[in-house]
């Protein structure tokens, strides 16, 4: 048998879209741009939060931070001030401080709990804040303790 001949797609047909093809693709559009338009306003929403939260973060990172820059050993033993309540970090004492190996493995364990890429899905936008102040104030940090230990 034959195959059966396609329907002729007249040019008012293209211009209106309403032959078949046409109304596929123009359901696939507007799928794609409702997608869009949902993506946008997501990401407006969570600017807006982070606008709204930005004062309150620095507030809390800077009372951390202020009088320690730099010092890594009192980052660290006070980073429990900073984080959150079940970020899973346990206090540590200066006493725990003291070899610089020790403040290696401390600020390891530090790093882990607040970097972007390991933070648990289920973390606010505040806390994702936090994280990244925090990981930055440490990394400065650390930075000058390498220097200062010859590590």
């Amino acid at each position: 048998p034959l195959p059966k001949p396609k329907p002729k797609i007249s040019a008012l047909d293209e211009l209106s879209g309403t032959s078949a093809s046409t109304t596929a693709l123009g359901a696939e559009s507007a799928e794609a741009v409702t997608r869009l338009r949902a993506a946008n306003l997501e990401a407006e929403r969570l600017d807006d939060e982070r606008f709204a939260l930005s004062d309150k973060v620095s507030e809390r990172v800077a009372r951390w931070r202020n009088g320690k820059e730099g010092n890594l050993r009192a980052l660290l033993a006070t980073l429990d001030t900073v984080l959150w309540e079940g970020s899973g970090w346990k206090k540590v004492g200066m006493g725990e401080l003291i070899l610089a190996n020790k403040v290696k493995v401390v600020y390891m364990k530090g790093i882990g709990k607040v970097h972007p890429d390991k933070l648990p899905t289920t973390a606010t936008t505040e806390q994702r804040m936090v994280s990244a102040a925090v990981f930055a104030t440490l990394n400065e940090a650390w930075d000058g303790f390498k220097r200062e230990n010859g590590l």
